[in-house]
This record gives C-alpha cells, structure tokens and sequence, in this order.
C-alpha cells in the first residue's frame, strides 16, 4: 500500500475520531493535497467503517480477478 494512501487512512481515522463530517474531512484533504486526491465517498465509505467500529487501516480482499496492472510502469511513465 503506497504511504499516500495510509496516510489520508490515518488522517480519516483522526477526523472521525474529532467527530467531524466526512465530507468535512474530504474538503480539508483536498484543500491540502489538491483537489479530487480523495472523492466524498471514499471518505464516507471509510467513516461507514470505522462507525462499524472496524479501525483497521488495511485494504480488505476482494472478490474478482487480480490485476495484471503493473504500477511501476505507470508511475515512471514508460511505455507498454
């Protein structure tokens, strides 16, 4: 998991623990970062979670096929 992501976790986590709003806390994120580095309902999902009382910062597994994606091509710019 890349640190950008768990970090906007932690920053998640933090803010609903102040008992601030998600779409709060996804303004605040976007206002620092730039916006659209995190959408409303990503937030919101995450506040769902933790009000579920799940305050674990991990990606849970999921159903379907794996990617074939490889994100350090993507992130250096090369080409396929």
């Amino acid at each position: 998991m890349n640190n950008q992501k768990i970090h906007f976790r932690h920053v998640m986590l933090w803010e609903f623990k102040q008992g601030n709003s998600a779409i709060a806390t996804a303004q605040k994120l976007c206002s620092v970062y730039g916006e659209g580095v995190i959408s409303d309902r990503a937030v919101r999902n995450w506040f769902v979670k933790f009000r579920s009382g799940d305050m674990t910062l991990k990606d849970e597994p999921r159903m379907g096929r794996p990617s074939d994606f490889d994100d350090d091509v993507a992130k250096d710019g090369s080409s396929f």
